[in-house]
């Protein structure tokens, strides 16, 4: 899958041994667990029987992130404020980012952007653009996202192919509302116009047309940002030990040691 959308960088030799690896993996597992309906969709499209995969999306830490627990007193920003978490390649789509943000800047629509991420890999024309609209502050660590996040607006993350995207979720339990490609894994998580919005991928225009409206209505934002914490709050570290232990149970009580048959069991999914 990330060949097809020419993100495959490894030598043909390296590649061959990841997948012969991989092959053996899947032919000696009964049950399979991804984090995303992207990542299943990955599976099946390999040739993988979709009854051996169940979908376990990852957790968040809801005490490391958590909305800002300020006084409600206090005036909140009338400029929109976009973050962008993650490594600042092409993978990530920055480069769509760059020119969702210059359409912005052409229409003189205001915003902010702070770029959170290692941009060393990333063309230094990106980077030179990025910093004409917004901050680059660098690689932070994990510990530290949850203040960058409570000082934005909205997280945007318009990948070509993530197959979850943990920032995404982070950001949702501080509070903001999330900006994501079809191509996120964790799109599972967004209903677009509630929490966030899913738009499609490579597409600069949709992502314009997305902040454009993010810009103009911030207190629809901060709306938006309590029903991602909510959501947020469905996949904490807590429930998703729960729903591994349920799912891996299910399929054990299902199980009949040395039958081809478990090869094709019906494992339970929790995509619903």
């Amino acid at each position: 899958m990330q060949a097809r959308v020419g993100l495959s960088v490894m030598r043909p030799k390296f590649q061959n041994d990841v997948d012969l690896r991989k092959d053996r993996e899947i032919a000696l597992a009964d049950l399979i667990l991804v984090c995303s309906s992207l990542a299943r969709d990955s599976f099946v499209e390999a040739g993988v029987d979709a009854n051996r995969i169940a979908i376990l999306p990852l957790g968040v830490n809801l005490d490391r992130f958590h909305p800002d627990r300020v006084s409600e007193d206090c005036a909140p920003s009338s400029t929109v404020r976009f973050v962008f978490a993650g490594h600042v390649t092409a993978q990530k789509g920055v480069d769509i980012l760059v020119e969702a943000c210059r359409e912005l800047a052409r229409n003189q629509i205001p915003f902010e952007l702070v770029v959170a991420g290692s941009y060393a890999d990333c063309e230094r024309h990106l980077i030179e653009e990025l910093r004409r609209y917004g901050e680059l502050i660098g690689r932070v660590p994990n510990g530290e996202l949850g203040d960058v996040y409570r000082r934005a607006s909205c997280l945007v993350l318009p990948s070509r192919f993530d197959s979850f995207g943990q920032v995404v979720v982070e950001a949702m339990a501080c509070g903001l509302p999330v900006i994501v490609s079809e191509n996120v894994g964790a799109r599972d998580l967004v209903e677009s116009g509630t929490n966030g919005w899913v738009i499609p991928p490579n597409d600069a225009g949709a992502l314009y047309r997305v902040m454009a409206e993010c810009a103009g209505d911030p207190q629809k934002l901060r709306t938006m940002g309590k029903a991602a914490r909510k959501t947020a709050e469905r996949t904490g570290w807590s429930v998703y030990r729960d729903r591994a232990a349920q799912t891996i149970r299910e399929f054990l009580q299902g199980y009949v040691p040395g039958t081809e048959e478990n090869k094709r069991c019906s494992g339970p999914r929790l995509s619903d």
